[in-house]
Order: structure tokens, then C-alpha cells, then sequence
């Protein structure tokens, strides 16, 4: 009886370790993360709150932006002034992201990254 009591709470800590760690992994498999200077910003096309997909744009110290394409070939821009971060959520799944930040170098610009 005793062994018995044991195979079972080995298998239901093996379980519950299993159902908790599961959906961890499937959120963040969804994520695009993309690096241009000191911006960082993320595409999540499953965000789990009903819309349809995520994007966040970040840079301590510069203004920044993060173009988006969607899949009908529409382009936008969030833009972000330095120190803070911005979300937004668009309607559609997004295909492809890029992180772009300004610099001055003598005409002001938002220099960006390759497409991801």
C-alpha cells in the first residue's frame, strides 16, 4: 500500500510539473524579438488576450520606433521617445517586424534593422 501511495504522488507531481511548465514554452515560441542599437522590440502574433497580435518597442536612451508589415503589405510605425516603451495592437496578424532608432548625425534619421 505504501508503495502504491507513492507511484501515484511520483506520477501526479510528474503531471502537475508537466501541465505547468507546458504552456510557458507555447506563449513565448510566438514571440519575435528584434535588436537594432540600444532598441529592442517584440511581435507576439498569440497574444492570449483576444487580439489578433502584440507589438512593443523600448530604448533607454534615444527616440525609437518598430516598423510593422502585415500580411496585405500595409506598413506602420510605433513610435517611442527615449527612456520609455509603447505598445500597440493591431487588428491583424503582423508578418514581419524591424527596430529602428533616431540619430542625429547632422540630418536626423530612424536608422533601422533588417526585417524579422
Amino acid at each position: 500500500m505504501k508503495r502504491t501511495a507513492a507511484l501515484v504522488t511520483a506520477t501526479a507531481v510528474l503531471t502537475l510539473g508537466t501541465g505547468l511548465t507546458t504552456p510557458a514554452f507555447a506563449s513565448t515560441a510566438a514571440i519575435t524579438t528584434v535588436r537594432y542599437g540600444s532598441t529592442e522590440a517584440q511581435l507576439d502574433n498569440n497574444p492570449g488576450n483576444g487580439a489578433a497580435s502584440w507589438i512593443w518597442v523600448w530604448n533607454p536612451v534615444k527616440p525609437a520606433a518598430v516598423d510593422y508589415e502585415d500580411y496585405n503589405g500595409n506598413v506602420h510605425r510605433l513610435y517611442v521617445d527615449a527612456g520609455h516603451a509603447a505598445t500597440t495592437q493591431p487588428p491583424v496578424d503582423i508578418w514581419r517586424i524591424r527596430a529602428c532608432q533616431y540619430e542625429t548625425n547632422g540630418i536626423g534619421y530612424y536608422f533601422c534593422g533588417n526585417w524579422s
